[in-house]
């Protein structure tokens, strides 16, 4: 056999092999199926606010012995539930009406279940007061940590009256002094669940 008959043979065994290649890709198939589905998921909402605010109102001219009185209504909204609600404290401004925790101010949080009336510079409680910082009752009025509010509704409002006192042990050194307190409410959501 020559070597162009060789190489006719070899092509035309090349073409027979890419050919039945070809034929054989396209006799083999398999089925398939499939199908999708949406699912639509969003996050809730966990509110605070605070309405009949009067925490907002300065105190000026305060001597030891004196008293401030304050109100807020907390009430938790929002389409999680609230599990808890804190309270910090923080001096925005500073001096030793907040620094000296034994001798300056000193904080007492209580709830009542109505709004409650104010009488000059104080607010009285028609039924239901009660402290709401734990024990002690009155605490040094700088509290970074957060501290939890006992005994409040987590689904509706909450009055509460805010009371700051000089304690009469304060002596000269508190004269013309001046603090600027924040107060900042948190809510913390309920525990996960299945859903």
């Amino acid at each position: 056999m020559t070597t162009a008959n060789s190489r006719r043979v070899l092509a035309t065994i090349g073409v027979v092999g890419v050919v039945g290649a070809l034929a054989a890709t396209g006799t083999y198939s398999a089925f398939t199926g499939s199908t999708q589905t949406t699912q639509n998921i969003s996050s809730g909402t966990l509110t605070l606010t605070a309405g009949s605010n009067t925490l907002t109102v300065p105190a000026t001219d305060i001597a030891p012995g004196d008293t401030i009185q304050r109100t807020l209504t907390l009430t938790p909204g929002g389409t999680v539930g609230t599990s808890a609600i804190n309270v910090a404290t923080t001096a925005t401004t500073s001096s030793l009406l907040d620094t000296d925790t034994t001798n300056g101010l000193q904080m007492r949080i209580e709830k009542c279940d109505s709004a409650w009336v104010a009488a000059g510079a104080t607010f009285t409680c028609a039924s239901g007061q009660a402290d709401v910082l734990g024990a002690p009752t009155t605490k040094p009025v700088v509290q970074t940590t957060p501290l939890a509010l006992t005994g409040v509704s987590l689904t509706g409002a909450n009055y509460l009256r805010v009371t700051l006192s000089l304690p009469t042990s304060a002596d000269n050194s508190f004269q013309n002094q001046s603090s600027a307190i924040e107060y900042t409410f948190t809510s913390a959501q309920r525990a996960g669940t299945d859903k």
